[in-house]
């Protein structure tokens, strides 16, 4: 995530800003399984909802989703995935269930660019992302 880079100005509290996002998602996962349900139903696309919400999800989460159908513990294996990649020091994009959270950790508004590629996706990325409401 260079959103570190957007605030301080370096990179230097990227890690810690990487294990916040990870424990407001693993924290606050029912919040984030009913936010990706409302993305999911907010768009018309020719992608099912199950093909939506895995786009958002590491393989190791999915893997969860897969054997459980629990979004919830899904975003919370997500939410782990981040905090193993970063102990392990990977530089992996981050996915629309990084930003949401993301959003709430710099309690600002982030708006999400992605590119014209794909018209089915597209319309899930390329939006104005508000932070959770408490």
């Amino acid at each position: 995530m260079r959103v570190c880079k957007c605030v301080t100005g370096n990179e230097s509290l990227s890690g810690t800003l990487r294990l916040l996002v990870a424990a407001e998602l693993f924290l606050n996962a029912q919040h984030y399984a009913a936010e990706t349900t409302l993305i999911c139903r907010s768009q018309q696309t020719s992608f099912d909802k199950y093909s939506i919400f895995t786009c958002m999800l590491s393989k190791s989460a999915m893997d969860v989703y897969d054997k459980s159908r629990d979004k919830s513990k899904a975003i919370q294996a997500e939410a782990e995935e981040i905090c193993l990649v970063h102990n392990q020091n990977f530089q992996t994009w981050g996915t629309l269930l990084h930003i949401l959270p993301l959003a709430t950790t710099v309690k600002r508004a982030i708006f999400s660019i992605y590119p014209d590629a794909n018209p089915c996706l597209r319309p899930f990325y390329h939006r104005l992302i508000q932070p959770r409401e408490f």
